[in-house]
């Protein structure tokens, strides 16, 4: 459950970066001409999105440890997420959807 957590606060962090104008470009493998517009509604659901991961997350965290617990544990995992988001936004931006992705495989993979 917590690595799961894990991995949801990731994505979650991974779909905000993608709803920001800045990070946008970076994290798109093929840029087109025309794919730096996009719509308020779809940056919206972005959003939406990712906010939904950070919640389950904190959900998940609540869930194995308890409410008092829980919110501290999702609190560190909420830093450990932001920092390894940064450091691969800094680094290597093309690589955040695929560690995302790999974490997230992963950790159905061991819950099944």
């Amino acid at each position: 459950m917590i690595l799961l957590s894990f991995a949801l606060l990731f994505m979650g962090f991974a779909g905000l970066s993608l709803a920001m104008k800045r990070h946008y470009p970076q994290l798109q493998p093929i840029m087109e001409k025309n794919s730096q517009q996009r719509s308020k509604q779809v940056i919206i659901a972005i959003r939406l999105l990712a906010y939904s991961c950070l919640l389950t997350g904190l959900f998940f965290c609540i869930n194995s440890q308890g409410i008092s617990i829980g919110f501290v544990f999702w609190l560190g995992l909420l830093t450990l997420a932001a920092l390894l988001q940064a450091m691969l936004l800094s680094y290597r931006p093309r690589w955040v959807f695929g560690f995302g992705l790999m974490l997230l495989g992963c950790t159905l993979f061991s819950v099944i």
